[in-house]
């Protein structure tokens, strides 16, 4: 019928990868050489069968969508690493005298039924109901099922009026979404053992001289696991000005993430050190604004503004009873991590730190020096109180120049980099701060004991660096591997993320070819950065996109990039 149509669609996305890497004999780190053969397989199939209903009933205009998923990723790793080669210069698994293989297999999968029907009223009102059930082979059969539904209505006022020119839209929505677990985080199971990893060396992976191990997962199981649940109520409203000239758009969000799905540490007198478990309430408000402008038009030439605003504020409002001061550990080292801490935002830094009054002033030991203290804390929130984008375009008879700047303010980083070159007297400030004689630190002495302290301004000198006395001396040697609390930085920055000029030919040229259209464009990235951030790259990130963020560890930069492109229709 002309109201009613069906669909079925299934799509494989197949991906293949082999790898080999060798180190021949004599080589600098491995004299006796080494090959290491890599496969890996993948394969994703998606199944979708749609029915679709779209009719108009008078003024009442219904458009309805009713379906189901099926989802199956299916991932099989498999690796041969060969040592001691026998003969130099022949790369096989052959010839290896010691060979240690390994194979993974992960697999999937996700069955889903939903629908939406969107219902209009003389095209100015709308009413938007939705809803999905999914049941996923990650979570345990008894928990595997999670319904999320969401309801949205948006008025378009200046169409109710007939307002011409002039465009406003309020709208307003509740909505669920759900999330399974992550893949076998529901049992325990066994894998080849592994010894002797201590983050600068691989360690030993059984099976190995003559000897196979098998160990238990380090994350303990949870045959109890519940899908997380995110409810987000939002509101918002856009205006459109002289015919579309200038535009605005607002959008406040409020959210909330129950059963939380995070791996909780636990003590290794377990035999495990951690557990997965639905172990967090997590909140998250925010502002969301936008602005498009026509500033200029005239003649050949136009001047466009487009800029975003967004500021938002995450926070950890509940963890499970069995979760101790420290919070959850979501990643970094053990002097300092991002983690989840009841009362804080999201993967806050936590780490080594000094001694301070309740009132947040340093605490001098009698020689001068900041006491260390014997538990880490809370020193950093790496979510920044707002982001900001604005994008210029200029254009003129066919050529257009636009540039986006990128603005982050506020925001905390470990700055790991910069602490470890210090401890190894590698950064520029051990070259500058080791001649600093006399140094006072800004802070208070207790002249009292522990139980009543009494606390006076401090007016020990010190110097940063003494070789009379030894390398236990020195600043940056006397609390230990690149303490954490040193090395906390503000990771504001305003980048210019691109730049772009086009040329498009124009219609006179191609008139006689077979070319509708024609451009050639020049795209710069990342071209500058301004910021006061002392490491790497203020928008590194040690453990990449995964949870956990505000940790800089000898990361990548940003990549400064250049790019051509000739764009045609025929």
């Amino acid at each position: 019928t002309s109201w009613l149509t069906a669909s079925y669609k299934i799509g494989i996305d197949y991906y293949h990868k082999r790898a080999i890497s060798a180190m021949d004999i004599n080589s600098a780190d491995t004299p006796d050489g080494k090959v290491k053969q890599y496969d890996l397989d993948r394969r994703d199939i998606n199944s979708d069968f749609l029915l679709m209903f779209n009719k108009d009933f008078g003024k009442v205009g219904v458009n309805a969508v009713f379906g189901h998923n099926w989802y199956s990723n299916n991932r099989i790793s498999r690796s041969a690493t060969g040592n001691k080669l026998g003969a130099p210069d022949f790369y096989h698994i052959s010839n290896a005298t010691d060979v240690q293989a390994f194979e993974g297999i992960r697999r999937k999968q996700i069955f889903g039924v939903y629908g939406d029907v969107k219902l209009s009223w003389d095209n100015w009102l709308f009413l938007d109901l939705s809803a999905r059930n999914d049941w996923s082979s990650a979570l345990p059969k008894k928990n595997n099922s999670f319904f999320y539904p969401a309801v949205s209505l948006g008025w378009a006022i200046t169409d109710m009026l007939d307002i011409q020119n002039t465009y406003v839209k309020l709208r307003a929505s509740w909505g669920q979404v759900g999330n399974d677990a992550p893949i076998y985080a529901t049992a325990n199971y066994f894998g080849a053992a592994r010894s002797g990893g201590d983050g600068f060396t691989d360690g030993i992976t059984f099976p190995a001289y003559g000897v196979n191990a098998f160990e238990r997962n380090f994350t303990l199981g949870n045959q109890d696991l519940r899908a997380e649940l995110t409810s987000t109520l939002e509101f918002g409203a856009e205006f459109q000005f002289f015919k579309g000239r200038l535009g605005f758009d607002v959008t406040y969000y409020d959210s909330r993430t129950e059963d939380q799905v995070l791996d909780v540490d636990l003590a290794p007198s377990t035999g495990f050190g951690a557990a997965t478990a639905n172990a967090g309430l997590i909140t998250n408000k925010g502002w969301e604004l936008m602005l498009n402008a026509r500033i200029i038009e005239a003649g050949d030439f136009a001047w466009d503004l487009n800029a975003n605003w967004t500021k938002y504020q995450s926070m950890v409002e509940r963890l499970a009873e069995s979760v101790g001061k420290g919070g959850i550990g979501l990643n970094g080292f053990v002097s300092a991590s991002a983690r989840v801490i009841e009362g804080q935002p999201y993967s806050v830094i936590y780490g080594n730190q000094y001694q301070h009054t309740e009132d947040g002033k340093l605490i001098i030991g009698s020689d001068g020096w900041p006491l260390a203290d014997t538990e880490q804390g809370v020193l950093g929130d790496p979510n920044p109180d707002w982001f900001a984008g604005i994008r210029n375009t200029f254009s003129w008879k066919g050529i257009s120049l636009s540039a986006l700047l990128d603005i982050r303010q506020g925001g905390d980083m470990w700055n790991g980099t910069w602490g470890v070159m210090s401890y190894f007297g590698m950064s520029k400030e051990t070259e500058t701060d080791r001649e600093i004689r006399g140094y006072v630190f800004d802070g208070v002495v207790n002249t009292g004991t522990a139980e009543n302290p009494v606390y006076e301004k401090n007016t020990t000198p010190v110097d940063f660096a003494n070789p009379a006395l030894g390398l236990g001396s020195y600043k940056w040697l006397r609390y230990g591997f690149g303490w954490t609390e040193d090395n906390i930085e503000d990771a504001s920055w305003v980048r210019l993320r691109e730049l772009t000029i086009t040329y498009s030919f124009p219609a006179s040229l191609l008139d006689r070819t077979p070319l509708s259209n024609a451009s050639i464009s020049f795209t710069g990235r990342n071209l500058w950065l301004a910021t006061k951030y002392q490491g790497i790259d203020p928008e590194a990130n040690l453990t990449g996109t995964s949870n956990g963020f505000g940790l800089e560890y000898f990361g990548m930069p940003n990549t400064k990039s250049y790019g051509l492109a000739l764009k045609v229709t025929f």
